[in-house]
């Protein structure tokens, strides 16, 4: 495969990765708990290498039970996994192989927007489920190609 076409698989695969997120978050029904994620993404399986890396940048193994905050990143290689508990209301996000995400926004933001969490996808890819996010109430997906609501 020649260097332009593999940018561009990676490009529709990381679209269609935010596609199927829309798509759950859409098909989520019901009574709403909280209408806030508790501002942290807590670790809660790890497969194959996967990283984490706070805001100083120094990269250190992903642990079970980590709790990452706004500003931190997660990086997985060939074999990697994470999977993330957003809270209450956020759901719940498998980081897949060969992938970076910054948390650039978890938990509503101070000036009470409708956006519950800002996940910045460098590389790669996401998959999960929303549950049941509140009524009026957004993830922002970013990527290279766009930015993508989970309602």
């Amino acid at each position: 495969m020649r260097p332009q076409e593999t940018k561009l698989t990676k490009a529709f695969a990381g679209l269609a990765a935010v596609i199927f997120l829309f798509s759950i978050g859409c098909a989520s029904a019901g009574p709403h708990a909280s209408p806030q994620t508790d501002g942290r993404a807590l670790i809660k399986h790890v497969e194959g290498i996967a990283e984490v890396s706070g805001p100083a940048g120094a990269w250190s193994r992903a642990r079970e039970s980590d709790a990452l905050r706004q500003g931190d990143q997660v990086r997985t290689g060939a074999n990697g996994k994470i999977d993330f508990d957003l809270g209450t209301s956020g759901g719940v996000l498998t980081l897949m192989p060969e992938s970076l995400l910054r948390f650039e926004q978890l938990g509503s933001a101070p000036s009470g927007t409708d956006v519950l969490a800002i996940l910045d996808l460098r590389e790669g890819r996401v998959v999960g489920d929303t549950l049941q996010l509140p009524p009026h109430k957004k993830i922002l997906v970013k990527t290279r190609t766009g930015s993508y609501e989970i309602r």
